[in-house]
């Protein structure tokens, strides 16, 4: 058995490599705390945690992997800060997702891509107003509905919507299914651009607040009355009719045409 020491340096030389490692250690440290302290305003609370340099999945040094997964963060944080799945199709939206799900699809976080991303978005508000519209128009008019107030060819002054809302867990009042938030808050959003008035300033949308804040399912929002029932169904009346008439243009293409069936 060979018993020698494999020690290369001196005590001196080990001395001088530890308090640099531990001068380094420290420093690095410091530099780190800085460095997130700056991320932090890619986070809309202001905490960092969705731009941590070290979380479950990512414990390593290494540095191209990290700054790809931060990336990936922080245009997720614009794409929120911008607001733009509002405004968007479901469709579009999912595609948005895939997109911040894939990080070697993203451009590097600069002002000239970030400024020019906005200007696309800005340059095709009208074309996703017209897709957001079509599908919330699908929507509102169901194919092989049997109820009476659902037209299947253009949206009436009233809708009934079926598994949409059930009994909230307080014990009273109602919420709107997991299911249906997405086209609830879009509906609520095109509204709000049909009549000229920009995203809703709620998160949610004031149809989802106002369901959410009643006590027995009866309410309304600025733009609709509304009524829950035990069966999941939802029973909505528009109160601007000329809103109304600008989503069956937009849905349906201009209408006529035998109120556009098919």
């Amino acid at each position: 058995m060979n018993t020698e020491i494999a020690i290369r340096k001196s005590v001196p030389e080990l001395v001088r490599e530890w308090n640099l490692g531990v001068h380094e250690l420290k420093r690095g440290i410091e530099m780190l705390q800085q460095a997130q302290e700056r991320f932090k305003c890619f986070d809309s609370r202001g905490t960092g945690y969705y731009l941590d340099f070290f979380n479950h999945d990512d414990y390593s040094l290494d540095f191209d992997p990290k700054v790809k997964r931060l990336k990936a963060k922080a245009w997720r944080y614009l794409a929120s800060r911008a607001e733009i799945r509002k405004v968007m199709s479901l469709s579009r939206c999912k595609e948005l997702e895939a997109q911040l799900e894939n990080p070697d699809s993203l451009p590097d976080i600069t002002v000239d891509n970030v400024l020019g991303w906005l200007q696309s978005l800005d340059e095709r508000a009208g074309v996703y107003l017209q897709e957001a519209a079509v599908e919330v128009f699908e929507w509102l008019r169901p194919r092989r509905q049997h109820y009476k107030a659902n037209s299947t060819f253009k949206v009436g002054a009233k809708v009934i919507l079926s598994y949409c809302v059930s009994r909230n867990y307080r014990g009273f009042g109602y919420r709107i299914v997991y299911e249906r938030e997405n086209q609830i808050r879009a509906l609520d959003n095109v509204f709000h651009l049909l009549d000229g008035k920009g995203l809703s300033k709620s998160r949610n949308g004031g149809l989802y607040d106002a369901i959410d804040a009643s006590d027995d399912g009866r309410g309304e929002s600025e733009y609709f009355k509304f009524k829950c029932f035990r069966n999941q169904n939802l029973h909505l009346q528009f109160k601007r009719l000329d809103l109304v008439e600008k989503l069956n243009q937009f849905g349906g293409g201009g209408l006529p045409q035998s109120e556009r069936g098919e």
